[in-house]
């Protein structure tokens, strides 16, 4: 019953992970995305004629910001070794020693048993262990480089609102001129 108990735990962290490990795509496609739409910034304000200080500033706060989040994006995975359950080979390896090592006394199987069952406990409360505190360490950082994103998002978007009418300005306005027909010199 106990061991049980623990194989289902042990099966819902392997699940946690799964989900740690996209939740950790999305935030680095996020990341991405912010990086070009910076880029892209930079680029523009640095082809208008009269570029504003104030918008390079922003463009340094959000590299600034991308650089921190990126840095605890690393932080998350640099290092982090998940313990997982032997191989099954071992397992059984384990199991014929337990049932050799006890096999001249009385109910030898069913002492074997136990304690084959007490070394499977003991693993899988290991391995969940290892699991849960790499998941947690993984979910903080993401946490931490996510709230750096939206404050990079954040000065980017001053960054737009700086160079918006800058950009549009800039943009030569085509004139249609309407004229009579008998106007035309020929």
């Amino acid at each position: 019953m106990k061991l049980e108990l623990y194989k289902e735990l042990y099966q819902n962290e392997l699940a946690r992970k799964e989900v740690v490990h996209q939740r950790l795509q999305w935030t680095l496609s996020v990341w991405v995305i912010l990086l070009g739409a910076n880029l892209f910034c930079l680029n523009k304000v640095l082809s208008l004629d009269n570029y504003h200080w104030s918008a390079l500033l922003f463009i340094s706060l959000t590299s600034i910001c991308l650089l921190v989040a990126i840095l605890f994006f690393c932080i998350g995975l640099w290092g982090r070794k998940i313990r997982y359950l032997p191989k099954v080979n071992q397992i059984n390896n384990h199991y014929l020693t337990l049932k050799n090592h006890y096999n001249g006394y009385v109910g030898y199987e069913q002492q074997a048993d136990i304690e084959f069952d007490n070394y499977m406990i003991k693993k899988y409360i290991e391995c969940t262990d290892s699991m849960i505190d790499v998941s947690d360490k993984k979910v903080y950082f993401t946490t931490l480089a996510n709230i750096s994103m939206i404050v990079c998002s954040f000065f980017l978007l001053l960054t737009f609102v700086l160079m918006t009418p800058d950009v549009v300005s800039k943009d030569e306005i085509q004139k249609v001129q309407i004229i009579e027909r008998g106007e035309l010199n020929d």
